[in-house]
């Protein structure tokens, strides 16, 4: 899914949303689709938003695949700073 305000989706947003602000966005997203469990994919910060997703409500989450996850690592610091 478009996070708010990516792609074509439209939503409110400010300074004091957080993790869990995309999270309850996920899972009303999977309420809305009437979803009980499903498989995640994130690439890169999608990673983040999965992780988030199974914290809130880890029984809606079969199964989750994290692609690309990026954090602080002395290997990518360089990577990193170049974007």
């Amino acid at each position: 899914m478009d996070q708010r305000n990516a792609g074509r989706s439209r939503a409110p947003i400010s300074a004091a949303d957080g993790w869990e602000t995309y999270a309850a966005d996920h899972l009303a997203l999977l309420d809305h689709l009437g979803a009980r469990r499903a498989h995640v994919l994130g690439g890169c910060i999608g990673s983040s938003y999965c992780l988030g997703l199974i914290k809130l409500a880890p029984e809606r989450v079969s199964a989750a695949v994290l692609q690309n996850p990026i954090g602080l690592s002395p290997d990518n610091r360089t990577a990193f700073n170049e974007m």
